[in-house]
């Protein structure tokens, strides 16, 4: 008897283990175990991408992180299963050069963006000002620089990503 409580125990600790690990609410977690299985959301408010950072952040995340031709087409995917008829072609990601002009960073982490899906002629930074934020064309995938903040800015809907969060379990024995 005494071994099958201690085998129930172990088997529900583990299962505890592997269920532990999820999203908050509102966020969907990504089911790829070669991504860590990351949370995304769209948030349907029309932000400036400086808007978008910082609404991200506060919410305990980032603008969307793409390092590979993968996460590209899920971010993608994801935004245009979710966007409705609140939100245009164009969404914001996490990428920038403010610091360093012409050195793409992803905000999450400070990396430089070594995958890249620039449109022809991008990034450009046109017109007045810099355009120091990162967008994205839902129909081609293909990004643009833009003005991250100020008079001319795009105010559009934007993608969060998180880390999945740790979950209590309680085993009762």
């Amino acid at each position: 008897m005494m071994n099958r409580v201690l085998i129930f125990s172990v088997l529900m600790a583990a299962l505890c283990a592997l269920a532990s690990a999820g999203c908050p609410e509102g966020y969907t977690q990504r089911d790829w175990p070669d991504q860590h299985g990351n949370c995304y959301k769209l948030f349907k408010n029309a932000a400036l991408w400086f808007h978008a950072d910082h609404f991200c952040r506060a919410d305990g995340g980032w603008l969307a992180t793409i390092r590979d031709e993968g996460d590209s087409a899920f971010v993608n995917s994801f935004f245009i299963s979710n966007r409705g008829y609140s939100c245009h072609d164009w969404y914001w990601v996490g990428g920038t050069d403010a610091l360093n002009e012409g050195t793409w960073r992803w905000q999450q982490d400070g990396s430089v963006a070594n995958y890249v899906n620039w449109g022809a002629g991008e990034p450009n930074n046109y017109g007045p000002g810099d355009e120091d934020g990162l967008i994205v064309n839902s129909a081609t995938r293909q990004w643009n620089d833009d003005r991250i903040f100020g008079t001319g800015a795009p105010a559009v809907c934007f993608v969060c990503e998180m880390y999945p969060t740790e979950r209590q379990c309680s085993i009762v024995s």
